[in-house]
């Protein structure tokens, strides 16, 4: 497999209609246009940029159920539900970020140990309490 690209990225906004594709261009890093909460809405809006089929077949597709679910951790920034019923929890973070790596797998197991100690009808209140 490749390890480095030869070609400039490409953004096709619709393959029917000649022209509307454009180069995708780099963000400088203080660019507000990309921040945690743009990635938050994108993930939350279209759970299937995710590859969670990659990672682990198992979870299958997502369904988007709320972000910002408050815990006793802190807040869940994007709560699925997959498939077969199970909660999928997505913690967002640029790759910038110096939380990124160990502290953000931390935060997600606080986040899932609190949830756990919820009954199904704690859990339905913190989402209907924060339902997009």
């Amino acid at each position: 497999m490749a390890t480095s690209q030869h070609t400039m990225p490409m953004i096709i906004d619709r393959l029917d209609a000649p022209g509307t594709a454009r180069a995708l261009e780099r963000v400088p890093f203080d660019s507000a246009e990309h921040k945690e909460d743009f990635i938050q809405q994108l993930i939350y809006q279209v759970p299937n940029v995710l590859p969670v089929r990659e990672i682990e077949p198992a979870f299958g597709s997502l369904v988007s159920v709320c972000t910002e679910l408050r815990t006793q951790a802190g807040s869940v920034d994007n709560l699925y539900i997959t498939e077969t019923g199970n909660l999928a929890i997505a913690e967002c973070k640029l790759w910038r970020n110096p939380e990124a790596r160990r502290q953000v797998v931390a935060q997600v197991i606080d986040y899932a140990q609190a949830m756990a100690r919820w009954s199904y009808a704690e859990l339905e209140d913190a989402i209907r309490a924060r339902s997009n």
